[in-house]
């Protein structure tokens, strides 16, 4: 699908090149699928443990790995909500 400029709207989530079409309709029932998949998640974090792989500024690395440490812990969230877990801290 394309935006009203002509450009494409697919997003790359994963290292994979796992792709999503971009619908603005249903955009919310996907995003919904996305943020209850702790493998999404996992993927995410282990994509910017690469990027901070190939980091030389101590403080990018740093901020980038918190970023992979914010992904694993949504990722057990995930896995915490699946499991019908009331209680989410």
């Amino acid at each position: 699908m394309q935006d009203h400029n002509g450009n494409s709207r697919e997003w790359s989530i994963s290292a994979s090149h796992e792709r999503l079409p971009w619908d603005p309709v249903h955009s919310r029932c996907r995003m919904s699928d996305l943020l209850n998949n702790p493998e999404s998640w996992r993927q995410r974090a282990a994509e910017a443990r690469a990027i901070a792989g190939g980091m030389t500024d101590p403080d990018a690395k740093r901020t980038m790995l918190e970023v992979a440490q914010s992904y694993e812990r949504l990722a057990e969230r995930a896995e915490l909500r699946a499991k019908g877990c009331d209680k989410i801290k």
